[in-house]
Parts: C-alpha cells; structure tokens; sequence
C-alpha cells in the first residue's frame, strides 16, 4: 500500500540555465531558517544506487541511446529516489527541495520525444500514488535561455542543454502547458528573469502567501 505523505515536496522546474540549481540552495536555506526541517534532494540521483543509474543516463546520451531507454533510465532513479528520500521525508513531516522532477521527463521524452504516453503510464505507476509535488516554473524567455548559455564559461553546462531557439521555444511551451493543465502536481509559474536574489524573493513570497511557509 503506498504511504501519503504528510509534509511537502517542492521542486524547482524549468528548462536548463533557467535558474534551478542557483535557487535550489537559496530556497532551502530560507526554509530552515523559518523553523522547517529541509531535505535536499538531487533528481536523477539523490542516493548511492540513485547515482549509479544517473551515470547510465549520461554515458546513454552521450552514446545517443534511444530516447525510451533513457526514460526508463530516468523513472527507475526516480523509484529509488522516492523510497529511499521523498517518502520517507514526507512522512516525518519534511519538506523535501528538489531542482527538476517528472516534469522534465514529460518535456525531454515525452513531448520532446514524442513519449508522452509512456510518460504517463510510468508517472501512474511510480509517482502518482505516492506524492504530489508542488512544482515552482521558473518562466525564463528564449532569448535569455540562449544568452545564460551561451555565456556560462567556467559553469557546468547539462548534456540536454542546447543553443537551438525552435527546440527551446517548444520545451519552454510545454512547461507552460503542464503548468495550465496541473500535470502530475500542483503548479505555480515564477518569472525566472533577473538576479538570483531578486528571483528568490519572487519564490519566497508566493510560497508564504500561498502555502504558509
């Protein structure tokens, strides 16, 4: 029987250079400060056999495996994410910070790879049971995408990150669609442009006006 959680998952979405990983620690911090218990959680990853299938997802792409095998990939990281991390977090009344989720998986294999229905059917079978994620979208424009990559000299750039203005348009679109439709969790839609401080404070008050934090 699938255990419901008591306390709350946050995960910071949206494309790559949108800001995730800058806000991720910033965010965590504010929460611990206000008195929560945080749990920091890395997606695809986030445990020792977490991080073991993370490595299978990057030598796959850098070999161009299919794009179902890398969902696969990605969905079985996620299940032993959430039973050894998010579940059990959620459960002693925690609140779990990730910087992607399933979300990703809907735009990068889903949409992008024409997969959405494969998508679907592994979020029913892994996650839907068992969390509801409470998704922030940073909402960052094309043209500062392209311009946050093509200057990130010295920053890890992701594998799925790209210069193409079509490509990013469409994954910005699809963000934005599964925002609309609530897709898998509860959304809320954040103008990822500016300062990392000045797109904190954005984070911070709707999560104090809307959820109490």
């Amino acid at each position: 029987m699938a255990q419901l959680e008591a306390g709350k998952f946050i995960v910071l979405e949206g494309q790559g250079m949108s800001g995730k990983t800058e806000q991720q620690p910033v965010l965590e911090n504010w929460l611990k400060e206000r008195g929560h218990r945080v749990v920091s959680y890395r997606e695809p990853g986030g445990t020792p056999r977490g991080e073991m299938v993370r490595n299978e997802i990057m030598r796959a792409k850098k070999e161009r495996e299919s794009a179902r095998y890398m969902l696969g990939l990605f969905y079985r990281a996620r299940r032993i994410g959430l039973e050894e991390v998010v579940v059990p977090a959620l459960n002693r009344g925690d609140i779990v910070v990730a910087s992607r989720f399933s979300a990703s998986s809907m735009v990068y294999q889903g949409q992008e790879s024409d997969l959405p229905f494969e998508v679907d059917l592994l979020e029913m079978a892994i996650v839907k049971d068992q969390i509801t994620p409470t998704y922030v979208l940073l909402d960052v424009s094309e043209d500062e995408i392209i311009t946050r990559t093509s200057s990130a000299i010295g920053r890890e750039v992701h594998a799925f990150n790209c210069l193409d203005l079509t490509r990013i348009e469409l994954r910005r679109n699809a963000y934005l669609e599964l925002a609309r439709v609530g897709w898998s969790g509860e959304w809320n839609i954040v103008d990822g442009v500016g300062e990392v401080a000045v797109v904190s404070q954005r984070i911070q008050n709707l999560l104090e006006l809307k959820y109490n934090l």
